[in-house]
C-alpha cells in the first residue's frame, strides 16, 4: 500500500482535492481548477477510495517535487 491521498496531497504543497462530479466519476482539482478529468478512465468510476488512490499515484509520479519522493521497484513513494 502506498501513502495516502492526503499524504501525497500535503507533500505537493498545494490543494489538490478528489472531487466527484454530476455523472458520479471522481475527478482531480486543484483551487477550483480540473486538473484530471477522465469519465472513460475505470480507476475514476470506481469508489472514492479508488479514485483517491489513482489520483494518488499520479500526483506523486507528477506533481510531488523530487527531493520529496523516491523511486524503486518501478514505483514512486514519498521519502
Amino acid at each position: 500500500m502506498g501513502a495516502s491521498f492526503e499524504d501525497v496531497v500535503k507533500a505537493t504543497g498545494k490543494n489538490f482535492e478528489c472531487e466527484q462530479s454530476i455523472s458520479g466519476y471522481y475527478r482531480l482539482v486543484c483551487d477550483g481548477k480540473i486538473i484530471l478529468d477522465d469519465s472513460a478512465c475505470e480507476d475514476v468510476n470506481g469508489t472514492e477510495q479508488e479514485a483517491k488512490d489513482f489520483f494518488a499515484e499520479y500526483l506523486l509520479e507528477y506533481e510531488v517535487p523530487e527531493d520529496k519522493k523516491e523511486f524503486r521497484c518501478g514505483s514512486f513513494f514519498l521519502k
